[in-house]
């Protein structure tokens, strides 16, 4: 005789698993992964705090306050060169993930890979499209948005114009580093820099055809900004950095000393910083973002060798949680329009309109960014996360 469940039964059950899931992603999310690089979570963590930072400076300018001197400080009035740092740090992720399958099988998977990228980045930047077009009355997602080519179209979400050259430099750079690994491996490297040396090729056209048009320098700017072939040089140096870390022999690998320097890679990055900065010198309609990657990529390569006290900041494990949810913070922080100014205003009630009330607005919103990004990494990430190794598992390699 056998006994039916129940509704209740059932139901039972289906909690018991989604509690369990909800667990296993928090969990999860304190915890590194194997291989953890530490200091790469730290330069991620940099880059949405830089973001945020310059987005609670955008807050100060909307709540209408008096400009203060504090606005100038590099994390605020810089801080929107986060986002080529999330491109150097991308370019290097994907680069060294594609040189070690070519050395491994000599071809790219490339269904594979685009399910990896997919289970990642579409569910919660699809979730947050879904959630403004039903709620918000300011950032109204557009066509361009949901077809992730916002950096070409006028769209309505902040946010899509990177995450649309995110999604198109997974298109070109597996056939891209397949076709060099193949055919070309001895010219990799001047390859890539040929192709840097073509977006500054690209940018000059665009902006001499703007200018003509009667543009101003600062319209032109603004109009270059976007588009992933005018905007892609951090990614192009990231994959460089991977190429050339993967396949430089060990004796021209940076050693560190007893202190823990690594000489060799500091001065690697004092070349690019100071190579970055002479180009952003010379001309910042056409070199300000190949400034930013080589600069950005000095720090990387530094970070991946240093162990001196001088790079021990980027090593506290406490990044880890930012880094894990730099992408949901990305996304969500100060999405709603008045929520910057009225952190602002709160903060200048507490303390005066000076720098301590930005750095505790910006704590702010570093808060509510990451409390957020917790709940959304534990109930839409990390289900989807789990989900695509279940799918890959089933797939060829």
């Amino acid at each position: 005789m056998t006994s039916a469940t129940s509704p209740g039964d059932d139901a039972t059950r289906y909690g018991a698993r989604i509690a369990g899931l909800i667990r296993s992603g928090w969990t999860e999310l304190w915890r590194p992964a194997p291989g953890n690089v530490a200091a790469l979570d730290g330069a991620r963590s940099l880059a949405v705090l830089l973001v945020i930072a310059s987005h609670v400076g955008v807050a100060w300018q909307q709540a209408k306050l008096p400009r203060i001197a504090a606005l100038k400080l590099p994390v605020f009035y810089f801080g929107w060169t986060g986002v080529d740092l999330f491109f150097v740090l991308s370019g290097f992720l994907i680069g060294g993930q594609l040189w070690r399958e070519l050395d491994r099988t000599n071809d790219v998977a490339f269904g594979r890979f685009f399910l990896r990228r997919g289970f990642r980045i579409w569910p919660l930047y699809y979730f947050h499209l879904a959630f403004l077009t039903v709620f918000a009355s300011y950032y109204v997602p557009t066509w361009p948005d949901w077809l992730l080519v916002s950096n070409y179209f006028p769209h309505g979400y902040t946010r899509g114009w990177s995450l649309s050259t995110e999604e198109h430099f997974y298109l070109v750079a597996p056939p891209l580093a397949l076709l060099l690994f193949r055919y070309a491996r001895q010219w990799v490297v001047p390859a890539l820099l040929l192709t840097l040396a073509a977006v500054a090729l690209m940018r000059f056209g665009a902006s001499e055809a703007l200018l003509a048009e009667g543009r101003t320098i600062s319209d032109v700017k603004t109009k270059l900004y976007d588009p992933f072939h005018l905007h892609c040089e951090g990614l192009v140096v990231g994959l460089i950095i991977a190429y050339l870390r993967r396949e430089l022999p060990q004796r021209l690998r940076s050693s560190v000393d007893r202190f823990g320097v690594a000489r060799r890679s500091l001065l690697i990055m004092v070349v690019l910083v100071v190579l970055g900065g002479a180009l952003r010198a010379l001309n910042g309609v056409l070199f300000p973002f190949l400034a930013l990657g080589l600069i950005y990529g000095g720090l990387l390569w530094w970070l991946l060798d240093d162990r001196s006290f001088a790079s021990a900041p980027f090593r506290w494990r406490g990044w880890h949680l930012i880094a894990r949810l730099s992408f949901g913070m990305y996304l969500n922080h100060l999405i709603w329009p008045h929520i910057g100014p009225s952190l602002v205003t709160s903060a200048v009630s507490l303390v005066g309109e000076n720098a301590g009330a930005l750095v505790l607005a910006t704590v702010g919103a570093v808060a509510v960014s990451v409390s957020v990004a917790a709940v959304t990494f534990v109930t839409i990430e990390y289900p989807f996360l789990r989900l695509r190794d279940r799918v890959l598992s089933h797939k060829p390699a």
